[in-house]
């Protein structure tokens, strides 16, 4: 495996009944870098970070994350790798407050003073500071998204997986989620994998493109080609793009 691909996934199926969601899936993810995935509501990205981050095993293939194969691990196992993952739907304790929620992913790594010191910068950086005594089902949806995203990064990962982030939030929200996302790869040299319908999203963020149809990848690229491309054009983007 190439040093600088941290993330493979090699030949993955996965199957629902006679449904195929994943047909021979293989992406690979640059180390440091922000890759998209994009395609159809059903094209199977969900379902692929599913079976990345350990919440389905595939019925064939592999993954292989920092050289390592992680097939068939449990998400904990892959989370103390240093993977981390949000989810398309939050999913908030929500009779815990926001600062509870964020100590639960320091456990695996931190206690005590240090762990507190990682949820207060969590906190400040993702602007929940004056937040931290809430309880989850009191906020509003863009303060569960800054809270997915403030937990996930608890567990001080070094790739994130996104699950459309910017799902629900209006123009003004999704720049200032897209400079946060954008501060987080660079400043915190964390590799990001995103899937998103929010084209602007994509095309602002994203040096490398993968896109899914019917649990196959039709393109891979830079944005633009991506973008220019009569398959996915037709498959996915319209002609606007």
């Amino acid at each position: 495996m190439n040093s600088d691909i941290i993330l493979e996934t090699r030949e993955i199926v996965k199957k629902f009944g006679g449904i195929v969601a994943l047909n021979n899936v293989n992406i690979e993810i640059e180390k440091g870098k922000i890759t998209g995935l994009i395609g159809p509501n059903g094209a199977g990205k969900s379902t692929l970070l599913n079976v990345i981050s350990g919440f389905l095993k595939p019925d064939h293939g592999s993954v292989v994350f920092k050289g390592r194969d992680v097939t068939g691990w449990l998400p904990h196992r892959i989370c103390s790798l240093g993977l981390a993952r949000t989810f398309q739907i939050v999913k908030p304790f929500l009779n815990f407050t926001v600062e509870e929620s964020l100590l639960i992913g320091t456990l695996k790594k931190r206690s005590g003073s240090e762990a507190q010191e990682l949820i207060d910068h969590v906190l400040e950086y993702f602007e929940l500071d004056e937040l931290r005594s809430k309880r989850c089902k009191e906020l509003n949806v863009t303060q569960l998204k800054r809270l997915e995203l403030a937990r996930a990064m608890t567990t001080e990962p070094e790739l994130l997986l996104l699950d459309e982030p910017g799902a629900g939030l209006n123009p003004s929200e999704a720049s200032k989620f897209m400079k946060m996302i954008r501060e987080i790869n660079r400043k915190k040299k964390i590799t990001i994998l995103i899937i998103e319908h929010v084209m602007p999203i994509i095309m602002g963020l994203c040096e490398n493109v993968y896109v899914l149809h019917y649990g196959e990848i039709i393109a891979k690229g830079c944005p633009r080609s991506v973008c220019k491309n009569k398959q996915v054009i037709n498959a996915y983007l319209g002609e606007k793009w």
